[in-house]
């Protein structure tokens, strides 16, 4: 048994070993990073701004995120001690949810400028190239599809429409693991 200061001293050292503050941290919380670049890119794509140069360059730095959250290995979902006893559960971030983050303000509100629209197949093309995940390439998959709806729904040119048939064919070849 553990007396009284012994617990208060295990106390105050489990206190030290986490941080504890009011506002989230995108060290803390990738998620929250990636929030903080779409909200610069969807601002950009608004109206009142119109600045898809700024989107572009945002969507170019979630592409170098999000490559290098789907090259990770599978994250473990808990931590045991040597004697195989369960010490903590962690809270892993799920890539399709940081992918729906990443990309539905920008798909949304960017679709009808075609930079913008370019750089996101660009963006699902690189991060497919990064990973084999069948899981991740799922995700990736569903968000391709949703773009080329989106893209599909504005009213393009024929040579904007051309632009659009060729990246989307080169997305389709880096989801199925090949790169030209």
């Amino acid at each position: 048994h553990r007396d009284s200061d012994e617990i208060e001293s295990i106390g105050r050292e489990i206190s030290r070993a986490f941080g504890l503050a009011y506002e989230r941290t995108a060290s803390q919380d990738i998620g929250f990073g990636i929030r903080q670049l779409v909200d610069i890119a969807a601002r950009a794509v608004s109206p009142g701004v119109n600045d898809p140069t700024t989107a572009v360059h945002v969507l170019g730095h979630l592409s170098a995120i999000l490559g290098d959250l789907a090259a990770l290995p599978p994250q473990p979902v808990a931590i045991t001690d040597d004697d195989d006893r369960l010490r903590v559960v962690l809270r892993t971030h799920e890539f399709a949810n940081l992918l729906e983050t990443a990309l539905e303000q920008p798909r949304r509100y960017g679709a009808s400028d075609p930079d913008v629209a370019a750089r996101l197949f660009q963006l699902i093309r690189e991060v497919a190239y990064r990973t084999t995940a069948p899981d991740r390439r799922a995700a990736m998959h569903e968000q391709f599809e949703r773009l080329v709806a989106s893209v599909a729904a504005v009213d393009y040119d024929a040579v904007e429409r051309e632009r659009f048939a060729a990246l989307a064919a080169r997305c389709e070849a880096a989801l199925a693991g090949e790169w030209s």
